[in-house]
């Protein structure tokens, strides 16, 4: 992992993995000092970085989206008031195996390819 990091970090900056590595070994450099050896080009915030992306791409009306998607604290309220009925009910029945059903439904939701193990973890 850590060549394919070096090996990659070189290619981006113009540098042998040599010299990547002897700078590197696993140390960690202030924002200044990584733009010093050449390891950054700029420092800056979130957006600023947002900014440099939309810019180099020739973007000047762009929109960022935060994901996952907040839900509304009044929404939440009323939900967590009203409460899911059929949640409550299934609680009721199953009882402690509630969980296991939940986890059940929540894979069975899953999009895409996955990476399971064979069991989960739970810790309380």
């Amino acid at each position: 992992i850590y060549n394919d990091f070096t090996g990659k970090v070189a290619n981006g900056r113009g540098m042998t993995q040599a010299q990547v590595d002897s700078i590197g070994q696993g140390r960690v450099w202030s924002g200044e000092d990584a733009k010093n050896l050449g390891l950054v080009d700029e420092i800056g915030n979130l957006q600023d970085c947002i900014r440099a992306v939309a810019a180099k791409a020739g973007m000047t009306d762009y929109a960022v989206r935060e994901l996952p998607e907040l839900i509304d604290p009044f929404e939440k309220f009323l939900e967590d008031l009203t409460g899911n009925k059929e949640a409550k009910v299934l609680q009721g029945v199953l009882g402690a195996n509630y969980v296991i059903y939940e986890d059940l439904r929540q894979i069975q939701n899953m999009k895409g390819i996955q990476a399971r193990l064979p069991f989960l973890i739970e810790i309380q």
